[in-house]
């Protein structure tokens, strides 16, 4: 859990202005992305497949924020928590997660060769192509049906999210993200921003390849909010 700052802004006489700053927790007191914490919250959420699984109190957040309604919309009582997030879908998430979901709602047309006219997913993508957070690959492609990969979301999160600021020279944090390796500023910049610790602890990994979980999603995007439990 982390802390709050409070910071006095002004004063007169024995009255004060102040604001409180929530302050996440260190890095080493983060669970790697993909491990079991022993010491998860067992209590009965919304969804009923993630009950005292590591990520639960984050997948309550984001679920509290509308960033997800999970995966059978239908019924709203299961999450998908050991599921892979596809590239469209991490769309909606981090676009609701911006509050910025109104803005392309009337889009109807996609820039995209793979993303047909009128799909669903369709303006969480133009809307995250007119902010600059994602572009066509070299064929005109968005591949929305592939799994995002844990270097993926080091590059959406930092590119959309003004407050993680770029490393400007990887050190290689990470045995399996060398400095010169492709991302390694955006993968060391969430890393700095302590939204994530890796996937391994000793030896220190990221797994840039392995593809995110829904569950792993929402421990992402909480700490990245700043609106870890």
């Amino acid at each position: 859990m982390g802390t709050a700052t409070v910071q006095i802004l002004a004063r007169a006489g024995d009255n004060f202005r102040v604001r409180v700053v929530d302050t996440p927790p260190p890095v080493s007191a983060l669970p790697v992305d993909d491990s079991d914490d022993p010491q998860a919250p067992a209590f009965a959420g919304r969804f009923s497949d993630d009950d005292g699984g590591a990520h639960e109190s984050n997948i309550e957040i984001i679920a509290a924020r509308g960033i997800t309604v999970g995966c059978d919309p239908a019924r709203s009582d299961r999450f998908c928590p050991d599921r892979a997030v596809t590239r469209a879908q991490m769309m909606a998430f981090l676009v609701r997660a911006l509050g910025d979901e109104e803005s392309g709602a009337a889009v109807t047309t996609s820039r995209f060769s793979d993303v047909p006219d009128g799909v669903w997913y369709l303006p969480y993508v133009e809307r995250l192509a007119d902010l600059g957070v994602v572009e066509p690959y070299e064929d005109g492609t968005f591949r929305p049906s592939e799994p995002l990969t844990r270097r993926d979301m080091a590059v959406l999160l930092t590119r959309a999210l003004s407050h993680i600021l770029l490393v400007a020279n990887p050190s290689g944090v990470f045995e399996d993200v060398p400095a010169n390796a492709p991302h390694a500023a955006e993968v060391e910049s969430v890393f700095e921003a302590v939204v994530t610790r890796g996937c391994s602890a000793d030896p220190r990994l990221y797994c840039p390849d392995e593809p995110v979980t829904r569950a792993q999603m929402a421990s992402f995007l909480a700490r990245a909010l700043q609106i870890i439990p």
